[in-house]
Parts: C-alpha cells; structure tokens; sequence
C-alpha cells in the first residue's frame, strides 16, 4: 500500500495517540496499527465516537479529551488518519499525491491542532 503523509512539529509532546478514518483503507485489506509498537502500551477505544474514525490512545483521557463530532467527520469526509507522536502530528491518506495535495493534507491535519483545547497543551494536569 502506498500513502502520502504530512509530518508537522507540535509545541511540546503529548500522549501517543491516533485517529484513522474508517474509510481510509479499502475493504478487505488488513489495516496496520496506527501507533507503532515502539509508542508503548495503548488500547483501541471503541467507546468514544460515532465510530466514522477508529482512536487508539496510550492516554484514553487525553484522546476523549482531542474527540469532537467535527473531527470525526473531517477526518471520515478526507479519508485521513493522523497521530501524535512526541511533539510531531503525522497524518497520512491512502495513495500517492501531488505536491498541491499534500499541502491541502497538512492544512487538514492542521485543523485539529488548532481547534485542541487549552488543557490538552497542559496534559497531564
């Protein structure tokens, strides 16, 4: 399989955790996990969402805490994926873009960042 990934610099590292759109891998294909092994310990948290994204978190306060409805649905709508990892957000969409298009993927990564509550920037408190 074949992605296209933006990697932009956060202010400080956060808890390793991860958002992927349920519509980002075809059907039938087996989906890789979207925090590596070497981010430590995390768990799948099916509870949270609409389900249009699937979240994996080290922290599943911190994740509740990133989840809004309009992420979800950005996220679903761009068929994207993103996670923190340390002080960088990597988002990735499935098959080979133009340099145009991954702009336009940083800018949607980018979003998220901008709308994360004040406390997020804190954690843990």
């Amino acid at each position: 399989m074949t992605y296209s990934v933006a990697v932009l610099s956060l202010p400080r590292a956060l808890p390793a955790t991860a958002f992927t759109s349920n519509r980002l891998v075809p059907t039938g294909r087996q989906k890789r996990p979207a925090l590596p092994r070497t981010s430590g310990w995390h768990r799948d948290l099916k509870e949270i969402g609409a389900h249009l994204v699937q979240c994996c978190s080290e922290d599943s306060d911190f994740a509740a805490l990133l989840h809004t409805s309009a992420l979800e649905r950005v996220m679903h709508d761009a068929r994207l994926g993103w996670r923190i990892e340390g002080s960088r957000m990597i988002g990735w969409t499935y098959g080979r873009r133009t340099y145009e298009d991954l702009l336009s993927l940083a800018e949607t990564v980018a979003a998220p960042i901008d709308d994360f509550p004040e406390r997020a920037w804190r954690w843990p408190e």
